[in-house]
């Protein structure tokens, strides 16, 4: 019953029905806290898909609050350098960016871009993902070049993974990120003479 309230609830999100979306997440997360109790990561999955719903509705802090705990779950079952430590980071900082927190945002993406290419290499699509939000929390908050850096190492690891001819390369090398802010805003690197030229 879990896992097909599970699937309904991740569909309609997937969908935009968030309103709907939303009290089964919450079933899910009450069904396992019944089988596992409140600090297993089988919570920690339930909280961060209700983090995405409430991103999604924009009710940031309640988001956040439950990032916060998923985050916080497997740190402490996985440690601090672990995939899935990572990735609950990346959710976090999400949440973070939509509140405006890029400072944070930006500091716990570059720990969980650390992880990732120690657990699962520097061509990864979680490394790829990583680069945008971190690049997204860069050139909101006017770090321009840091966000076209990241921006171009996403294009990178997105070609390497999905090849040339993919959509999300085609993406990526299109010059948007996941929000839809352009690379042209940000100005191109400065070039400086090489004493070996």
């Amino acid at each position: 019953m879990v896992e097909a309230l599970t699937y309904l609830a991740n569909t309609q999100h997937s969908l935009g029905d968030n309103l709907a979306a939303r009290p089964l997440a919450q079933r899910v997360l009450a069904l396992d806290r019944q089988i596992y109790g409140d600090r297993h990561p089988a919570i920690a999955e339930d909280l961060s898909n209700l983090e995405g719903i409430l991103d999604d509705l924009g009710e940031y802090p309640e988001a956040e609050r439950h990032g916060r705990d998923a985050l916080g779950i497997v740190t402490t079952w996985y440690g601090r350098d672990h995939t899935e430590s990572a990735l609950m980071s990346v959710g976090l900082a999400r949440t973070l960016i939509y509140e405006r927190n890029y400072h944070e945002a930006i500091a716990l993406l570059s720990q969980a871009l650390a992880t990732e290419e120690h657990t699962v290499g520097k061509a990864h699509p979680y490394v790829g993902i990583t680069l945008n939000w971190r690049g997204t929390a860069a050139l909101r908050s006017g770090q321009l070049e840091r966000a076209r850096d990241d921006f171009q190492r996403m294009s990178e690891v997105f070609v390497a993974v999905y090849g040339p001819q993919s959509s999300q390369a085609a993406i990526a090398l299109g010059g948007l990120d996941a929000s839809g802010a352009a690379k042209a805003l940000i100005p191109p690197r400065r070039r400086t003479a090489s004493p070996f030229v």
